[in-house]
């Protein structure tokens, strides 16, 4: 979800709002560099949180990654070229993001992914974002080792299956009350039987992230 209103139009009442009907993992998809923005979340609900390596610099992957498991949520990296790839893997980021929109001209390149997937280690996610048009692309990222995919279309999780290798996926959490509140990090699933990345079991339901 987005929650920023200004250049983005949401706000943190509609993840509220969205937390209150549903039981599922929601994702936190603003623009963040700064460990307030990673608190709010958490404390309206959200269970994972994005965060752009060419957003942040020097030290600030690692320690925005390490605040957002502390506060019992799983990260989402995302990169955009090899070198941000292999820094938010060099974090130990377990949830690493492809974006295959080129931020500066906006405009889409699905090789990205074909490209850069493979310096994902196996064992962790291989999420692709962006590029997801019509059924035949997720077929496609599937073959070049996506498990996962953020898109607004509602195909990507149907259609999509994960590779053979065992992974861990996000799973819903308590959230903590403040800053006082202790947090365990984030609860992951190992042992995740054939197509079911991107998805938990929880009481016996299938939870997607949001």
């Amino acid at each position: 979800m987005r929650t920023e209103r200004r250049r983005l139009g949401g706000s943190l009442a509609d993840l509220d709002a969205v937390r209150a009907r549903v039981d599922v993992p929601i994702l936190r998809k603003d623009f963040m560099a700064d460990p307030y923005q990673l608190w709010e979340p958490r404390a309206h609900g959200a269970d994972l949180a994005l965060l752009m390596v060419v957003s942040l610099g020097g030290s600030q992957p690692a320690d925005m990654i390490g605040l957002c498991e502390q506060l019992g949520m799983t990260p989402l990296v995302e990169s955009h070229t090899a070198d941000e790839l292999e820094q938010a893997v060099s974090t130990g980021a377990r949830l690493p993001g492809i974006n295959v929109r080129n931020l500066t001209t906006l405009e889409l390149d699905r090789s990205v992914f074909r490209e850069l997937a493979p310096l994902v280690a196996p064992g962790r996610v291989r999420m692709v974002e962006s590029g997801v048009q019509q059924p035949e692309d997720i077929a496609e990222y599937r073959r070049w080792g996506a498990a996962s995919c953020s898109s607004a279309r509602n195909w990507c999780a149907r259609e999509i299956r994960r590779p053979p290798s065992r992974i861990s996926s996000p799973q819903r959490t308590t959230r903590p009350k403040g800053p006082d509140s202790q947090a365990t990090g984030p609860r992951l699933l190992s042992h995740v039987p054939p197509g079911r990345a991107a998805a938990t079991r929880v009481n016996g339901e299938r939870r997607t992230p949001t």
